[in-house]
């Protein structure tokens, strides 16, 4: 058998691996939960170097989509670190170890000032380079650029047209780095370029959790459009949750919410009751770094909604996620933005002290670029709830309103504009420690 690495039952050891993970999954393109895929990642490190093959079974254990509470080999663990671009495993255990904090030979620990025109500012050529080197890893300045040229493309019908739409949905990669990580949020109104791609999308997908991630947020579309007829239309398309241990269904979560907020409105109670048993039991995820995507999707609904129940639950698991270290490690801007919907979680809750500590550290410029209009709506109509002084409230619902009616959104506006504190608990089946 081969030996295990000297360093397996180190305390850094798990956090080696686990970086090691993710390098190898963001080199490959791809996330790592069927055999397929092990066969398809074993192919790619054969091509990488003929010498150091792995065997699908060892992938399938590095992996966890078989039990196994075996070490792996020193030789396994620096062929994927070498896969990963790393020149062995002792890289990993290096960044892990409590002492390498004080290691200033890593590149990551340099500061620069922030250079313009070094990248293209196009969505076509950003594209054309991520499509010039398939299997490379997009750097964080990378992406920076690509969310702010998605974004400019979503707002210009003529750039989106019908060539890059296709060109968009056509590509398992485009779709995964660029539609699902920076969706067309402000532009999902009816005929606008956000629904227009999504719709392609919907069309393209051959995975049940794709076309439920496009459901979601064409259903979202309509609801904050006011067309609650063309949002069921989207939502009788959706399939409900299939839980799923090697696959979490946060691209469902918000299918899932507006669906159970439109069947609390029609008073269908086994529908509703169906819904707020996934959004509690089924819905937030295992993995904390998946935590930003569920909750952008999911809480916009609850707070819509006015439940009292869900938006106690809701702000409790928020109050404990905001502060939990790893989530902020991977992923620090999307958990500060998370502070609106804290906010407003707080507000409706009855805790204005709350919502407006986490609302002052929002300024204008914390939004994602591809969601500024939408959080600008939600934004401006809190700050009018929480001030005390009737010439600023009109002014901040006045802001909000400007911004609604640039992305169509009036119906979303409406709902925000009524939302007021829920003192009065109202009938539900489900209790607080459920949502942890």
């Amino acid at each position: 058998m081969p030996r295990a690495h000297v360093e397996s039952n180190q305390p850094h050891y798990d956090r080696a691996i686990h970086a090691l993970k993710s390098d190898v999954v963001r080199k490959v393109g791809f996330e790592v939960r069927t055999v397929k895929e092990c066969k398809i990642l074993s192919v790619e490190i054969e091509r990488h170097d003929r010498r150091f093959p792995l065997a699908v079974s060892t992938l399938r254990r590095f992996f966890q989509l078989i039990p196994s509470d075996s070490k792996f080999s020193i030789s396994t663990l620096n062929t994927l670190a070498r896969f990963a671009g790393k020149k062995a495993f002792s890289y990993y255990l290096d960044l892990t170890k409590a002492e390498s904090l004080n290691n200033h030979n890593y590149i990551g620990t340099e500061a620069f000032e922030a250079q313009e025109g070094i990248l293209p500012s196009d969505l076509t050529k950003l594209i054309d380079i991520l499509e010039l080197a398939p299997y490379a890893a997009p750097g964080s300045d990378f992406l920076h650029e690509l969310a702010k040229s998605a974004a400019k493309a979503y707002a210009d019908p003529e750039v989106t047209d019908n060539r890059l739409i296709h060109r968009l949905t056509s590509s398992k990669r485009l779709r995964a780095v660029i539609i699902e990580r920076y969706p067309p949020l402000d532009w999902l109104g009816k005929g606008q370029t956000g629904s227009r791609l999504l719709e392609e999308y919907l069309e393209s997908a051959d995975q049940q959790n794709e076309r439920d991630y496009a459901i979601g947020l064409l259903a979202q579309g309509a609801l904050f459009e006011g067309d609650l007829e063309r949002c069921m239309h989207w939502l009788n398309l959706y399939a409900g949750i299939r839980p799923n241990a090697s696959e979490e269904p946060v691209h469902q979560s918000r299918a899932c919410a507006i669906l159970w907020l439109l069947s609390s409105w029609n008073a269908d109670v086994a529908m509703k009751s169906r819904c707020l048993h996934d959004l509690v039991h089924h819905l937030p995820p295992r993995d904390p770094s998946h935590f930003p995507s569920f909750a952008a999707a999911a809480v916009r609904i609850v707070i819509i909604s006015g439940n009292r129940e869900l938006i106690q639950m809701g702000l409790n698991v928020f109050a404990e996620a905001m502060h939990r270290a790893e989530i902020t490690l991977e992923a620090s801007h999307a958990m500060h933005a998370l502070n609106l919907e804290l906010a407003w979680l707080a507000y409706l809750a009855g805790d204005p002290g709350l919502a407006q500590n986490a609302l002052a550290k929002l300024t204008d410029r914390s939004f994602a670029a591809h969601d500024q209009i939408t959080s600008k709506i939600f934004w401006h109509a809190l700050r009018g709830h929480l001030t005390g002084d009737a010439k600023v409230r009109s002014e901040q619902f006045a802001a909000s309103e400007a911004w609604a009616q640039q992305a169509n959104y009036l119906g979303l506006h409406s709902q925000l504009l009524l939302a007021v504190p829920v003192v009065a608990a109202r009938p539900e089946n489900v209790s607080a420690s459920d949502a942890r």
